[in-house]
């Protein structure tokens, strides 16, 4: 099952530290949760995988309902070419200083 979350189509661009829920629609319940933030996505990279035992709650892992390749897969789109999570603020392009909150 793919779920989009945001493209550049629509305006929204995910940055910083980021935490996710993947809810159970029909009964309105969690099935996993998991947090990171962008700055730890390698430059040139564009996907992040967690498997059953990435995320939380560590029950899913030992729960024999979700299959031993379950997986959560994000896959990102550069928002920017110019700058990394490397660079210092007085380093960033205009595209970038624009972007962070004042």
């Amino acid at each position: 099952m793919n779920i989009n979350i945001g493209d550049n189509s629509n305006g929204v661009e995910i940055c910083g530290d980021i935490f996710f829920r993947i809810i159970n629609g029909k009964k309105d319940k969690q099935i996993c949760r998991f947090a990171l933030n962008t700055a730890f996505i390698k430059p040139g990279t564009n996907k992040y995988v967690l498997d059953k035992w990435g995320v939380d709650p560590d029950s899913i892992a030992k729960d024999p309902k979700y299959d031993n390749d379950f997986k959560v897969e994000l896959v990102f789109e550069e928002f920017c070419y110019n700058c990394s999570p490397e660079n210092h603020v007085n380093d960033l392009c205009n595209k970038c200083c624009e972007k962070m909150p004042k």
